[in-house]
């Protein structure tokens, strides 16, 4: 859904993604994101991770999804099927048999485990695209920021970004006994304490820091979509207690559970190195 989503924001702002160049940040254990793209018309994708967590099992378990759902694949892709491009990538990909190696090499995917996405070995302005899926969120706000500025020297001029961020507390998403706001209860050392390690983390940042970030690395921002969670707005309005750090913004900033943003850089608008936020690398 999200590999259709891209494309057609893209689309809508530019035109035709095909032999376009992407940098996706976050692979995490699958590559539904660059598969969907290349069904689309992608060029290339360059995915990154700062760890080696792409799993062969699941990766193949999707493509078996793919060939024995070949007609929901289709429905889902809606009109974009409809293209010789899509129908001649997607018979590819059925009839694909192979290693993960392999794979990545007939989508026209390069993984980069282990890569600091704020320096990555890639020229500049080489890339057309810069996205990420439910990641960021996941990120300290300081290297987000210096993400965004790599993304300004890698992107062409009429290069765009595009990042889905998921701001609710992920245990909820698991646990059907707390909300989505649950964890904006928490000072930043009991959060800390609780989540401080590479597999919890979560920045708990809002959505107007997600735009102050933006700002900051000189991003117009072109295109915007958020989701306020009623059920979270309707605790906060009957007093669900909050740290005293989030008590600057309104209930619907602190009830948001999904932004979808596209921006663009403008030039030499730069304005500043460092977020003012107080959430760091630990």
């Amino acid at each position: 859904s999200a590999a259709i989503g891209i494309p057609d924001w893209i689309e809508k702002e530019q035109g035709d993604i095909e032999d376009a160049t992407f940098v996706e940040i976050g692979t995490g254990r699958m590559i539904s994101l660059p598969i969907g793209l290349w069904l689309c018309g992608a060029g290339q994708t360059v995915t990154v991770d700062l760890n080696n967590y792409l799993s062969g099992a699941l990766v193949q378990e999707s493509c078996k999804f793919v060939r024995e759902n070949k007609e929901t694949v289709v429905q889902l892709f809606g009109n974009r099927a409809d293209s010789p491009l899509f129908r001649e990538r997607l018979s590819r990909l059925v009839a694909f048999n192979g290693t993960l190696t392999r794979l990545l090499d007939l989508i026209a995917v390069d993984y980069k485990p282990f890569a600091d996405a704020a320096s990555l070995p890639l020229p500049n302005a080489s890339i057309n695209y810069h996205v990420s899926y439910a990641v960021l969120e996941h990120i300290p706000a300081d290297v987000v920021l210096r993400i965004l500025l790599e993304a300004r020297r890698l992107l062409a001029p009429s290069g765009l970004l595009i990042h889905t961020i998921d701001p609710s507390d992920h245990f909820s998403h698991d646990d059907k006994s707390i909300t989505a706001i649950n964890f904006l209860q928490f000072s930043e050392e009991e959060w800390n304490h609780l989540t401080g390690n590479k597999f919890n983390y979560h920045n708990r940042l809002r959505y107007p820091q997600y735009l102050s970030l933006l700002e900051q690395a000189g991003v117009q921002l072109l295109k915007e979509e958020r989701t306020v969670d009623k059920e979270s707005l309707e605790l906060l309005k009957q007093g669900f207690p909050i740290d005293e750090y989030f008590s600057s913004h309104s209930f619907e900033e602190l009830a948001i559970t999904s932004v979808n943003l596209m921006g663009q850089f403008v030039a030499d608008d730069f304005k500043g190195s460092e977020p003012a936020l107080r959430h760091k690398t630990t």
